[in-house]
């Protein structure tokens, strides 16, 4: 008895969805990202204008005054659609616990000085502030931004500001316990010091152009601020005077940043 085992090939009919092809051509086929991204913004059929601001539609290019004759040209270099995203910060965490069980079993933290546990506390804690802003801020950009390719990563972004700001809280608890959050906060609040880095927080949260506070927010803040803290004061000034633990207990922030 003879078997002939035959094969065939079926063609899909199409290589993507219509409104993913008008962006990339008919017949190529598109990555994860490119169809996750590309066409996904609602722009037709709105039901009703939001009665909290009754001049624009749900989602309106003339929220900014950014014009683009295509809003899918700001494209992620990185290819960050959410599965992208998660698995990258998955592995950030992991990388992160690593380190806090290193730091840990070692006891690190207790090999530091009380004065440099101090000093990390008092510069780090009240960033747990201006981290919370920033998720508030790239939720904004996301909620009244226009094109999925730009409001996507800022809410990606925004997410991120809130692992940042949970990181520091559990820095804080490490080094000196729930005390230290709290100086952190009134630091934030009354603290001279801070006063300038506060008002400029809380003046972005009522920018209401999305583009204007994406550059506020995510490039003239976080470009000065991430540099200066994660870089100069944690790797240069405290892991020189024996706060390596801070360092890798804040290795998310920089990484973070610099990709």
């Amino acid at each position: 008895m003879t078997i002939d085992i035959r094969t065939r090939t079926i063609e899909p009919l199409r290589a993507t969805y219509e409104h993913v092809a008008r962006y990339i051509g008919e017949g190529k086929i598109p990555s994860r990202y490119e169809e996750a991204t590309l066409g996904a913004q609602p722009s037709t059929n709105f039901h009703y204008r939001p009665t909290w601001d009754p001049d624009h539609e749900l989602f309106d290019t003339r929220r900014t005054r950014v014009v683009m004759s295509d809003w899918y040209k700001l494209r992620d270099p990185r290819q960050f659609y959410y599965a992208s995203w998660t698995m990258a910060r998955a592995r950030q965490q992991d990388a992160i616990e690593a380190n806090y069980q290193f730091v840990e079993q070692r006891g690190l933290v207790d090999k530091m000085s009380a004065a440099v546990r101090e000093l990390a506390c008092r510069v780090l804690m009240p960033l747990r502030h201006v981290a919370w802003g920033g998720n508030m801020n790239n939720a904004s950009v996301c909620a009244y931004g226009y094109g999925t390719a730009f409001t996507a990563p800022a809410m990606m972004h925004g997410l991120d500001h809130l692992g940042a700001a949970q990181y520091l809280t559990r820095l804080g608890l490490t080094l000196e316990g729930p005390d230290t959050l709290e100086a952190g906060r009134q630091a934030w609040l009354n603290d001279p010091v801070w006063q300038p880095l506060r008002r400029y927080v809380e003046d972005t949260f009522v920018v209401r152009d999305p583009f204007e506070l994406f550059v506020a927010q995510n490039l003239a803040l976080d470009g000065q601020l991430y540099p200066l803290i994660y870089g100069a004061f944690v790797d240069d000034h405290v892991a020189m005077q024996g706060g390596t633990a801070v360092a890798m207990l804040t290795a998310f922030m920089p990484e973070w940043f610099e990709g």
